[in-house]
């Protein structure tokens, strides 16, 4: 996972329209994969085929937790470490 920060603390905005207010999910691959899904909470974000494996995400207040899993050549997942954020009123 290249974003969000672990850790990374967000504020909602009650002045900006909720739907505008989201953060980059991402990863990066150190080998070739045929598929990359992102998650947030045990839920598929998003599915990409090839790279830039990139979504925006609408935050939602609470504690979330985001990872990436991925399929190598060889047909194995791989799965990223997890990525703890919270999200605040």
């Amino acid at each position: 996972m290249v974003g969000p920060d672990a850790g990374a603390v967000y504020r909602l905005d009650a002045t900006l329209p909720r739907e505008s207010q989201r953060i980059v999910v991402s990863a990066v691959a150190g080998v070739t994969l045929g598929e990359v899904t992102l998650y947030v909470d045990g839920h598929a974000l998003a599915r990409f085929s090839a790279p830039p494996y990139k979504v925006l995400w609408q935050l939602e207040a609470g504690e979330h937790r985001f990872w990436a899993e991925g399929i190598d050549a060889q047909g194995n997942r791989i799965r990223s470490e997890e990525v703890g954020v919270s999200v605040r009123e």
